[in-house]
């Protein structure tokens, strides 16, 4: 029969590959900050203190790779939404 789209989602990354939460965003925008915080980046490591995950993210730098699985997924999962 007709199943209806369930109405909310969750996507979870697991393992010691998952993204931060910086990653998420575009890497452009990430790319700029990373930039920008260049200088500051090692002197953070070295005293243990974090920078929004840009730290994390200039090692991973997995914005696009992040962004070609979520795009499709969120994209079927609202097309699926707006059709019910």
């Amino acid at each position: 029969g007709d199943s209806e789209a369930p109405r909310t989602a969750f996507l979870k990354y697991a393992g010691p590959a998952s993204p931060c939460h910086i990653s998420f965003l575009s890497s452009r925008t990430n790319e700029a900050m990373v930039q920008v915080l260049a200088p500051l980046l090692p002197v953070a490591r070295l005293l243990g203190v974090p920078l929004l995950d840009f730290d994390v993210y200039e090692q991973t730098r997995d914005s696009s790779a992040i962004s070609k699985d979520l795009i499709p997924a969120v994209t079927s999962w609202l097309l699926e939404q707006m059709a019910t």
